[in-house]
């Protein structure tokens, strides 16, 4: 999860696992986020789309209880380094794909 400040190109970061437990890395100065109310459809719709590409990112934004798609991201992190919070993670979760079946 993650917010923006308004009017700058500041970014805050919080991680859960699929149990909705927040994951603690220094990396992740957000705040406590509640789960969404949609989640389960959320997840039920990511494990059936994202199982037709070998890596996906699906954006969700919930407002007022109300569910909106985002994008589909094709790679793990951001191409930005500047707003990459997770650069560590890049080579570990890219290795982690299996492209053989493509």
């Amino acid at each position: 999860m993650s917010s923006r400040v308004k009017g700058t190109h500041v970014y805050q970061h919080s991680l859960y696992d699929s149990d909705w437990k927040r994951i603690e890395l220094a990396e992740c100065d957000g705040p406590d986020i509640e789960c969404p109310v949609n989640y389960e459809t959320i997840i039920n719709f990511c494990k059936d789309t994202a199982s037709q590409f070998p890596f996906v990112r699906i954006d969700f934004y919930e407002v007022g209880g109300k569910l909106y798609f985002g994008e589909y991201t094709f790679t793990p992190v951001t191409l930005r380094p500047s707003y990459n919070v997770f650069e560590r993670f890049k080579d570990e979760w890219g290795n982690l794909m299996n492209l053989s079946v493509f």
